[in-house]
């Protein structure tokens, strides 16, 4: 195969071009089409582009990055399709045909028609669900953060060393403080590991969809709205830790936030958005595991008159969760492990 030259094209403002100026035929060429080789007569044409400038093809380049979660969610789905890693003839279509000398097509970038070619129908406008996904990460960061600075700090007067205090009491006056905010750091520490498993079952729901419909863009409202307002919850509880409706509080906002974040996986699927490689019996099998949390953490308000022992309860909630979903596990058999 004869290929062309490479000519630099100094009164065009250094603008170079790739010409192929003659393809001839060639015997006992291997090409790579549909995943096998093929024999004589055979041609390599990686889509003859023909007069396409350098900057053009580096201005398609930049295009096709700044869709690279698309992309990447296209490209995974299509290797699943395929099965063996390898993408097929959707993505480079490597053809056996013949090709006149002399003949020059002008086609599209090999990266554009890859990404045309299996990127799918684009979402709709305010439904991507990266965007929703940013934001929503952006939420939980906060909410997470604030839980922490709502505990109680020192005031440094009273614990300091020095002008008649010495070492021992300032220990000792130190650690009855930190004592008395126990069950703000223990609810601290139980809001931070209940958004922890919340925010992580939502990133995996996002990895699953190709977008979110009107619903689940709704549902993310409440959803975000009582994720924000967690830590001022946590905060009430944390200081009156023996007082149920202290507890009550925390409770229905946590229990709302589950109830929100199940119906919105729940609407991925009914409102048929999931990616084709997600397998429906494990999807499935998750929504099981989601609402089962709900309810459990329903049922376990009916103890806040026991407060502050109902926080026990709540502590096994990810147990709750991992129990169900070994239980689901062995009834359909090996799957992929639920994300934790």
């Amino acid at each position: 195969m004869a290929c062309g030259c490479f000519r630099d094209a100094v009164a065009q403002l250094g603008r170079a071009i790739f010409k192929i100026e003659e393809i001839e035929p060639a015997e006992d060429r291997a090409i790579v089409a549909d995943q096998h080789v093929e024999g004589a007569g055979a041609r390599i044409l990686l889509g003859e582009q023909a007069g396409v400038p350098v900057v053009e093809v580096a201005e398609e380049i930049v295009a096709a990055i700044r869709d690279g979660a698309r992309k990447v969610r296209a490209v995974r789905e299509l290797e699943s399709q395929e099965g063996g890693g390898m993408v097929g003839a959707q993505a480079l279509q490597f053809s056996h045909r013949a090709t006149l000398p002399g003949a020059v097509r002008q086609e599209k970038p090999i990266i554009s028609q890859i990404v045309s070619d299996n990127s799918g129908p684009p979402a709709k406008a305010g439904h991507t669900a990266d965007r929703v996904g940013f934001f929503t990460d952006a939420v939980f960061a906060i909410a997470m953060t604030l839980l922490v600075i709502e505990i109680p700090r020192p005031e440094a007067a009273y614990f300091s060393v020095g002008g008649g205090v010495s070492k021992s009491e300032a220990i000792s006056r130190l650690w009855h403080f930190l004592y008395g905010q126990r069950a703000a750091f223990y609810g601290y520490f139980l809001a931070f590991y209940l958004l922890w498993i919340i925010w992580r079952e939502h990133h995996a729901l996002l990895d699953q969809v190709g977008e979110l419909s009107g619903a689940m863009i709704g549902l993310h409202f409440p959803f975000l709205l009582l994720a924000a307002f967690l830590p001022y919850a946590t905060t009430v509880m944390g200081h009156y830790a023996d007082n149920p409706l202290a507890d009550l509080l925390f409770g229905v906002v946590v229990g709302l936030l589950f109830a929100c974040r199940s119906a919105i996986q729940g609407r991925a699927d009914r409102d048929d958005v999931l990616l084709k490689h997600v397998d429906r019996a494990a999807y499935h099998a998750d929504v099981v595991v989601t609402w089962t949390v709900t309810v459990y953490w329903t049922l376990t308000l009916a103890l806040v008159w026991w407060a502050p022992w109902v926080q026990v309860a709540w502590a096994l909630t990810g147990g709750v969760a991992y129990l169900t979903d070994r239980f689901l596990a062995r009834r359909r058999g090996p799957t992929h492990p639920h994300p934790q």
